[in-house]
């Protein structure tokens, strides 16, 4: 049976509620409220959808061992750039990589969330 389409990405955590403060706060997106008994929200980007779980809850409940919280790299393509940077918190700003033409063509901002993954912002 075929895959029917990707659906949404789930990030692991060590902190839910650091992770919590970080992705209600990104401009634009909408975030399901944090279930601190399930260790589980989501947070959407129109039509997409990333789930962020705390990462012993989830080790837990599905009796797995997941890799390490904090290495990947989710990537946004926004409208301009420039502008959905001026519109984070200052906080984020301070310690990321504002935005610059990139060597592979794109111009992209980078933040990283409380556990290290690295969110980009780009355009074409």
């Amino acid at each position: 049976m075929p895959i029917m389409r990707f659906d949404h990405l789930t990030i692991l955590t060590r902190n839910i509620e650091a992770s919590w403060e970080f992705y209600h706060q990104l401009p634009n997106s909408e975030a399901k409220p944090l279930s601190a008994e399930e260790g589980y929200f989501e947070v959407s980007f129109d039509d997409s959808v990333i789930g962020v779980f705390d990462s012993s809850v989830f080790a837990s409940a599905t009796n797995t061992s997941p890799a390490t919280p904090g290495g990947a790299v989710i990537q946004f393509s926004v409208e301009d750039v420039d502008e959905y940077w001026s519109q984070l918190p200052d906080s984020y700003r301070e310690t990321s990589a504002s935005p610059k033409k990139m060597p592979w063509g794109s111009y992209s901002a980078y933040i990283s969330d409380p556990d290290g993954n690295i969110l980009e912002f780009y355009t074409w």
